[in-house]
């Protein structure tokens, strides 16, 4: 059985016969390393340490949990066929007791909620943060289950 190897919007199978696909694929990639004489090694780490959430960060871990509540105001939403605007949920979220009781935990000061609301939303439509919207990081409340991928593309 060959593996199935995700990139952009194309499978690529370890097959010898796709090698055109790899090539077209990865040799930009490829190109780019050698141009700026960076290493293998180095580039899987700069791309891991991209998008994985440091746990002794804890501005990391304060956006993992926003995103966290977020995400499930939108799947409760979803479920019960109410999904609005994003903004209306985050709302609901920054003047929900779970976020309150959550901030009291981190060194943030006074609580702003119109700021609060403000950075949040930013947060979530930021292209740069779409990485972070992905199966692995999400679970269904009270659960350990993943929040599938389709479904997080949709209510996000």
């Amino acid at each position: 059985m060959n593996p199935l190897v995700p990139f952009g919007n194309s499978v690529i199978t370890g097959r010898t016969g796709n090698k055109k696909a790899m090539k077209e694929n990865y040799e930009p990639l490829l190109k780019l390393l050698k141009k700026d004489n960076v290493k293998l090694k180095e580039a899987i780490e700069i791309y891991q340490r991209a998008i994985e959430i440091n746990p002794n960060n804890h501005r990391a871990v304060w956006k993992a949990k926003r995103f966290t509540l977020y995400i499930w105001a939108r799947l409760y939403e979803h479920e019960k066929g109410l999904l609005g605007k994003k903004i209306d949920t985050v709302r609901r979220v920054v003047g929900s007791k779970e976020f309150h009781n959550l901030y009291k935990t981190y060194p943030l000061g006074r609580l702003d909620i119109e700021r609060e609301i403000r950075n949040l939303n930013k947060l979530i439509t930021d292209p740069r943060q779409f990485p972070y919207f992905r199966s692995k990081n999400f679970v269904y409340k009270g659960t350990n289950k993943n929040i599938p991928q389709d479904l997080l593309d949709k209510i996000r």
